[in-house]
């Protein structure tokens, strides 16, 4: 495909990405190209400036785009390489960060029909081994789709469902009956579904493990702010925040910093105290409290992004991991260069 192509394109996935912080740079161009055409035609509009028209007029456009867009929107182990280093790094530092006498507590929300949250429950087991899972783990898992929930309970899949759970783990954790899987009563036993809307229900607390994958995406950017704000909240201290491929944070680095931004792990910026606490609890619909609480954060994304003068962050590994407006235009750094080291990048040695 001739890259002028997806260019085309750019003015939305752009706006995309402002509004809703979406990033679809990922994406196969060719099927990209093609859902879009697709939605556009389902509401009868041909041209890509009226589309963008159309989101901004009506919002609940943007949920029915997301499930045209969203291929595969959940299963187990989806992603491979984040979920292999959640269980190699991020969850051997829980574990060694935990006291002993604490539960493990996970939280998977927007779990839909449970397969992440699952995933979760498999890795842990693996990791604790099979007692101490059961006697300390709680993983709580939550969305706002009844019938999600309950097929999430029975734990019963099929086996194109299944396919993607190493061998080993399907051995191991799940029963066969007939053509069908169901999870062991035992890994079961750990994982409480219910509901929870992100909106406006109080967030779980004293959580080591927050999964929130490619659900954001569904919210305004004001919303998502708040929502992560309460994210913050929720994760002890040395907690992790797993999001799917298609999210950033990349103007919330007062909420938490990349512990590997490629594969959108993030780890806890420990700041919320006492009364500050209790202000995010309270503030369910996210009033003048939560914004005086995460105002000077925002504030200093928002002076970043706006300078005139060009500004890159690397982190302690020397990895791109955040650059203003001005930088992305000027270097040419695209959403790709993000968690690269700063030598392998164009500009790191090309004069500007």
């Amino acid at each position: 495909m001739e890259r002028t192509e997806i260019d085309t394109y750019i003015p939305l996935i752009d706006y995309l990405k402002r509004a809703r912080g979406l990033d679809l740079s990922g994406y196969k161009s060719a099927g990209l190209i093609r859902r879009i055409n697709k939605r556009m035609s389902m509401v009868g509009i041909e041209s890509l400036p009226d589309y963008i028209d159309y989101l901004e007029v009506h919002p609940e456009e943007f949920n029915l785009f997301f499930d045209t867009i969203l291929i595969n929107v959940t299963g187990f182990f989806r992603d491979p390489a984040a979920w292999e280093y959640l269980a190699k790094e991020i969850i051997p530092k829980i574990l060694a960060n935990r006291r002993k006498d604490e539960a493990f507590r996970a939280w998977s929300t927007g779990c839909a029909t449970g397969e992440e949250a699952y995933s979760i429950a498999m890795l842990l087991s693996e990791a604790m081994g099979e007692d101490a899972y059961r006697d300390q783990v709680k993983i709580y898992a939550t969305d706002i789709d009844d019938g999600a929930l309950a097929k999430a309970r029975s734990a019963t899949y099929t086996e194109k469902d299944v396919q993607d759970i190493p061998p080993e783990l399907r051995e191991k954790y799940l029963v066969r009956s007939g053509s069908a899987y169901t999870l062991n009563k035992e890994l079961r036993r750990s994982v409480i579904f219910g509901r929870n809307n992100l909106v406006n229900d109080a967030p779980i607390s004293r959580v080591d493990l927050l999964v929130c994958r490619n659900t954001l995406m569904y919210f305004t950017a004001e919303m998502q702010s708040k929502i992560l704000a309460r994210f913050n909240f929720s994760l002890r201290d040395y907690g992790y925040l797993f999001l799917g491929k298609a999210e950033m944070l990349l103007t919330h680095s007062h909420l938490f910093i990349p512990a590997d931004l490629k594969l959108r792990i993030f780890s806890k910026v420990p700041q919320f105290r006492n009364r500050e606490h209790q202000a995010v609890t309270a503030n369910l619909v996210g009033d003048k409290d939560s914004e005086s609480i995460n105002g000077a954060g925002r504030l200093r994304d928002a002076a970043l992004e706006s300078s005139p003068v060009a500004q890159v962050i690397l982190n302690q590994n020397n990895q791109l991991v955040n650059a203003n407006e001005k930088a992305r235009n000027l270097l040419g750094i695209k959403t790709s260069d993000l968690g690269r080291p700063f030598q392998d990048l164009d500009f790191s040695f090309k004069p500007v």
